[in-house]
Formats: C-alpha cells, structure tokens, sequence
C-alpha cells in the first residue's frame, strides 16, 4: 500500500530525472534546435551588461548553435564599439583630416 505508491513515486521520478541527466551530461542529448534572433532589440542588453555574459569556461555551458550565436553577435558588438570609439579618437586627434594618407598624383 504506502510502500508501493512509494515506489511508483520513485520510479516516476526516476523515469523524469533520467532524461534530464541525459540532457546535462557533457552536452550529449543536448537540443539544438533553437534558433534565437540576436538582432532583436529586446535582447541589446544581453551584449552590452557583463552580468549577461556567456562563460564557456562554467561547467553549465551548452555548446549549442544558439549559444554560437550569441557569443559571435556578443564579439561582433564589442568589435563594433571599439573600431567606433577608434575613429571618433582618430577623428578628435586628426581634426578630421586623413592621417597620413595622402593621395599622389
């Protein structure tokens, strides 16, 4: 009675935790079809706060399409930034001219 309900109980459980011990184990059974739109705008401050950001490194992290593309798109952004900040620095120093780059004819 109490000791075989327990036992479904714990073999239900059993049965659940079993898919998901598939799923955390080292990536194998890991779904990979979720695509995610990072050029959404909801999702900017997922690249811009380091509170959000992706660690490879962390025992947790899934190597996924998805989270391909989010490290790349968070790269991209970073890259982006910094050639911006590179050129307003170039523009500010330059007087906007072009340093050293002139045009022989």
């Amino acid at each position: 009675s109490k000791g075989s309900k327990r036992a479904k109980k714990k073999k239900k459980k059993k049965k659940k935790g079993g898919a998901d011990e598939e799923e955390e184990g080292g990536g194998k059974g890991v779904s990979d079809d979720f695509t995610m739109n990072v050029g959404d705008d909801r999702f900017k401050g997922m690249f811009r706060d380091p509170n959000f950001a992706i660690d490879p490194t962390s025992p947790a992290f899934k190597n996924t399409k998805g989270t391909h593309l989010l490290i790349e798109e968070g790269r991209k952004q970073f890259m982006d930034k910094a050639r911006a900040r590179k050129n307003q620095a170039d523009a500010a120093a330059g007087g906007g001219k072009n340093k050293g780059k002139k045009k022989k004819k």
